[in-house]
């Protein structure tokens, strides 16, 4: 079993970052992308930030074999999967709610631990043939999606926030 933990940074001006460039573990190579940042405007429409997890697990599919993959995202600063919230940087007591999604649809999957009515992402890589220790045939890499989702019309203190999630990827 190969588990990843990582820590996803959601902040000021509501930019998503990466603890990490990319990561290898375990044979399997793990990088984070998003989109560059998003301003909040409590007259504007709610909006959403994608980000990309990319999985790639060549090394060591590279003889018949299937693996699954699950990944799960913590709750960050509220502590609830299911009601996160970022903080004014320097008004801790001042928050913005978001949701993780599955989609851009703000009525899509909830992403989370499975707990509070959310849901992790899973997946199969597998090899299905090999030829001189390379896979030539079968998914070996996968893109997991994920978008960030601020409702509309909070009203909150002008500023920078920001929240930590810890994203988990396991794979075995």
């Amino acid at each position: 079993m190969i588990r990843l933990l990582h820590l996803l940074t959601i902040l000021g001006g509501l930019a998503c970052s990466s603890a990490w460039g990319q990561t290898a573990v375990g044979g399997c190579n793990f990088m984070l992308t998003s989109q560059a940042s998003l301003s909040y405007n409590v007259v504007s429409p709610a909006q959403s930030l994608a980000s990309s997890l990319n999985i790639n697990c060549s090394a060591i599919l590279n003889v018949l074999s299937s693996y699954t993959y699950t990944v799960s995202y913590g709750s960050g600063s509220s502590g609830d999967v299911g009601n996160r919230t970022m903080r004014h940087s320097s008004v801790p007591a001042s928050v913005l709610a978001y949701t993780l999604r599955s989609s851009s649809s703000a009525s899509s999957t909830l992403l989370g631990n499975g707990a509070s009515g959310t849901s992790t992402q899973t997946g199969t890589l597998n090899c299905l043939a090999a030829l001189l220790g390379v896979c030539t045939l079968g998914t070996t890499q996968a893109t997991v999606q994920s978008w960030l989702h601020v409702p509309a019309r909070q009203f909150a203190r002008p500023g920078n926030y920001s929240d930590s999630i810890v994203v988990t990827v396991t794979v075995n």
